[in-house]
């Protein structure tokens, strides 16, 4: 697939001190000014890896799942000290099971030929590389689907101060989910997607009640242009009622690139979230997760801990953390404009810009070399 040369002349010199190599798509990054930005005050949910699945006899009894507490700046912190115990949000995860299946098997029905791969199959890796060879040359080459594990719900319980199964399920929306990977970087294969989607409607299978729209700026860099999905919201309402459906714009500080369609009610009281992104945005977004909840302090997994110790620098000042933002903003959209090489597993991220002084080993290169390292031998 081939990107307009256009695109080319809208990003400025990369940094000289860290060149990159001539399979990298650009060396350059988005131009103009953008605002200074906070760290992102919620969770982000991993898509891109097989999972080992949890027990209670897995994770510790007391875990933590505690109050949030906001610092002078306003920015949310996940207060450690109270601790509970596992066995709601456990019992929380066993119950999604059935409209875990249930979503599975409507989204095989609305994208025949395409296999729905649980992340947390034992075969998964094996199962999604698969799919990434027998599907490039169609509009969607890859779906995930997983079960948000009793530890990540009782870190969004706390965030969102909700005690109870019942007040879990109505308030959060991805305890189960699954990803949609379009094969381009146009706005024609989310357009497809949006028309499988909305078919399945038609046929009774679900319904959607909001659509969130994660952009930049930048309209090349949409998945789905606006009047398009205007007419999806339209579609939606006339089908299940008028006030069924609803549409926001919602940039993230990170630049995250994404559309994200929040269900009704699948089974059981369980709602899912159906998210649609790029394979690239997809592969970096594994990256900055992680990257994410280094530098702005909301734990990682053990195993990445020689990473955290990295973005201290980044967690002691200010003006570095808004760099990085800054940093992460632009790779995204390097991400959404390359062209698709799934075949390619080293093809580069974005090099740290000339007129961004962050240090070189956080770049984004250096810090998935690490991360492989430590996945190589955990």
């Amino acid at each position: 697939m081939k990107i307009n040369s256009s695109f080319l002349n809208i990003f400025p010199k990369a940094n000289s001190a860290v060149t990159p190599t001539k399979n990298s798509f650009s060396t350059n990054l988005l131009s103009g000014n953008f605002s200074n930005l906070a760290p992102l005050p919620f969770d982000t949910v991993s898509f891109g890896e097989a999972r080992k699945k949890p027990s209670l006899r897995s994770i510790p009894e007391a875990t933590p799942v505690a109050k949030v507490k906001r610092s002078s700046s306003g920015e949310k912190r996940i207060d450690h000290s109270e601790r509970t115990s596992l066995n709601l949000t456990q019992r929380i995860y066993d119950e999604s099971e059935y409209a875990f299946k249930k979503l599975k098997l409507i989204l095989s029905d609305a994208f025949p030929g395409i296999k729905v791969i649980d992340l947390d199959n034992e075969n998964a890796r094996g199962m999604m590389s698969r799919e990434l060879a027998d599907n490039q040359n169609k509009p969607v080459i890859l779906i995930t689907a997983r079960r948000k594990h009793p530890a990540s719900i009782s870190e969004k319980m706390a965030q969102s101060h909700l005690r109870s199964k019942k007040a879990a399920k109505e308030r959060i929306n991805d305890l189960i989910g699954a990803r949609i990977i379009v094969s381009g970087n146009s706005t024609k294969e989310g357009e497809y997607v949006l028309d499988r989607l909305t078919d399945a409607v038609k046929k009774g299978r679900f319904r959607i009640k909001h659509v969130k729209n994660h952009l930049q700026e930048d309209n090349r860099l949409n998945y789905v242009g606006r009047k398009r999905l205007d007419k999806f919201v339209a579609d939606n309402r006339k089908i299940n009622g008028i006030s069924s459906c609803k549409y926001t714009d919602e940039p993230r500080d990170s630049g995250y690139l994404a559309i994200h369609i929040i269900t009704d009610e699948i089974e059981d009281g369980f709602n899912a979230e159906i998210q649609i992104m790029g394979y690239d945005v997809e592969r970096f977004k594994e990256l900055e997760d992680i990257c994410y909840k280094c530098h702005a302090k909301k734990g990682v997994l053990k195993k990445y801990k020689p990473l955290e110790e990295m973005f201290k620098p980044v967690q002691q000042d200010p003006r570095l953390q808004k760099e990085f933002i800054e940093y992460t903003k632009r790779a995204y959209a390097y991400e959404r404009l390359k062209p698709l090489m799934p075949d390619k597993a080293e093809a580069e991220y974005l090099r740290i810009p000339s007129d961004l002084n962050i240090p070189k080993e956080l770049d984004f290169n250096n810090l998935a070399k690490i991360k492989a390292r430590i996945d190589r031998v955990s």
